[in-house]
């Protein structure tokens, strides 16, 4: 199946294992919508009724695979803490990954940027962070249906 634009962007310098990972997530999200497309799910039907088609749907998975195995983790290990490890003292992973106070700040600056870029998604992080489609059409579908919060 051929990638929407961004997901081709996002995907393209990765690694060609990592890359396959976050390809082969988003196809299995694109099959769990076509299954809710045959069984009329009422929560998709709310999102597709609101303006998000099938084109935008996907784009959102590619996002929500590439955060999930790829911006999510790394940032995770970028989150501001207490203690030396990592800040004052670097941490030295193989011969090529250093985490370290600079590393951490360029990772939380990533961090912002993806999500300033995703300004237009109700509550994106919670779209980037549902672990399956049908979570995220449910919370697209509640967030559109103003019983998003909280």
């Amino acid at each position: 199946m051929p990638v929407d634009p961004v997901t081709s962007v996002l995907v393209q310098k990765l690694d060609g294992e990592l890359r396959r990972q976050v390809l082969d997530r988003r196809e299995a999200m694109l099959r769990e919508l076509r299954f809710l497309r045959v069984r009329q799910d009422r929560f998709l039907e709310v999102v597709q009724s609101a303006g998000w088609t099938d084109q935008r749907l996907e784009v959102l998975c590619g996002l929500n695979s590439f955060y999930q195995l790829v911006l999510g983790p790394l940032a995770s290990s970028a989150r501001e803490r207490f203690g030396i490890l990592g800040g004052e003292v670097p941490i030295l992973y193989g011969d090529s990954l250093r985490f370290d106070r600079q590393r951490a700040t360029q990772l939380r600056s990533a961090h912002r940027a993806f999500f300033a870029a995703l300004s237009e998604v109700p509550d994106a992080h919670k779209m980037v962070t549902a672990p399956h489609f049908s979570d995220l059409v449910f919370r697209l579908a509640l967030n559109l249906e103003g019983n998003g919060h909280g």
